[in-house]
């Protein structure tokens, strides 16, 4: 987490080291993605409104970004307590069947956003 000098927001910051093994910055993905799905967020119109709430619900957005010698920076809103967070709260450190599948559902519904939008996952 990182915050502004005077300010009171809190935001997310991922550092990703740059590395000449790798062919594509997986980072520089996410910006591409997260750039991509704010742009539908920006859309007039009704129906585009009722798109871009849906994807207001999955994914963050950008408040910076930058590359810096060996690194990429990504700088975006935080919006609440991770999984890890959640699950270590609790006193077994395992969320529930309901929690389990609310989540598998919010999942689901940010890939169908991501097809949306002309972008498919896939594990590599």
């Amino acid at each position: 987490m990182v915050s502004r000098e005077r300010e009171r927001p809190t935001f997310a910051l991922k550092v990703e080291k740059k590395l000449d093994s790798r062919r594509h910055s997986k980072l520089k993905m996410e910006i591409a993605i997260l750039k991509a799905v704010n742009s539908i967020k920006q859309c007039g119109g009704e129906e585009k409104q009722e798109k871009a709430e849906k994807f207001l619900r999955h994914f963050t957005e950008i408040i910076d970004r930058a590359k810096k010698d060996r690194y990429f920076f990504l700088v975006m809103q935080l919006v609440g307590k991770s999984l890890a967070d959640l699950k270590y709260e609790r006193r077994e450190r395992v969320l529930s069947l309901g929690t389990g599948l609310s989540v598998s559902h919010q999942c689901l519904e940010a890939v169908q956003c991501l097809h949306d939008v002309g972008y498919l996952h896939r594990d590599n």
